[in-house]
């Protein structure tokens, strides 16, 4: 079995190393054992604290403010290798656990390191990004008290088989794409367009978070800027 190191860097100020460490495991239980089992053939990750520069590794970047206004994290191809950061003051700033941003980002990482993970249907095309449905609260789960993201399953996007369409089974039995459920955004190239832009779901936002909403909507303009940059696509 094929093991990928994740390297976790903390450059924050406000996440303790502590804390970070005590995170650890929820997340390795979460990529090893539960997305390895709705998305077969993933390799085994182990994730260690360290230093990202120089270790030809993936990683993840914990920071104070990271180049993405109003965003909590994203994931993208740096220098080559699937990289994340994590803004630890906007997650505390907007009432986010770390450990559910940073459990966001690790996930879609798994599933789509390069970010050329694509389906296409008669919606045109659409990336695979796993965590994107379920930003609103009350979606996530917890791990040994930690809290990570809700994901969906392979069947969700119709790419194969599975017992439910996400990990929690929050979603109906036809609830799959392009369903989207309230405040869920998705990045998606219609057909005949030359550019992708982000699409979101038509249900209805409670008031109070409409804003959260938004913010986290912001993860993907990241995304938008590299899937457009590495257009078109065969």
């Amino acid at each position: 079995m094929t093991v990928v190191p994740i390297v976790l860097e903390n450059q924050s100020h406000i996440l303790a190393d502590a804390t970070l460490a005590s995170y650890v495991p929820a997340w390795t239980t979460q990529l090893n054992d539960h997305v390895r089992a709705f998305w077969p053939n993933l390799p085994v990750f182990a994730l260690s604290i360290g230093i990202i520069a120089g270790s030809g590794q993936r990683g993840v970047y914990f920071q104070d403010g990271i180049p993405i206004k109003s965003d909590l994290g994203y994931h993208d191809i740096e220098t080559g290798l699937p990289i994340a950061r994590v803004d630890c003051l906007a997650a505390k700033n907007d009432n986010y656990a770390v450990s559910e941003i940073t459990g966001h980002e690790l996930c879609e990482m798994a599933v789509d390191p390069d970010v050329t993970n694509i389906i296409t249907g008669s919606w045109g095309e659409t990336l695979v990004e796993i965590c994107d449905l379920f930003i609103m609260p009350g979606m996530t789960y917890h791990i040994g008290g930690i809290e990570v993201p809700n994901f969906t399953t392979q069947a969700f996007w119709g790419i194969g088989p599975a017992v439910r369409l996400d990990m929690k089974g929050s979603l109906q039995p036809g609830q799959v794409y392009p369903y989207l459920p309230p405040a869920a955004y998705v990045m998606n190239k219609p057909p005949g367009a030359t550019a992708w832009k982000m699409g979101f779901s038509t249900a209805e936002v409670a008031p109070e978070h409409q804003q959260m909403a938004a913010n986290r909507a912001a993860q993907s303009a990241r995304c938008q800027v590299l899937l457009n940059r590495q257009s078109p696509r065969s």
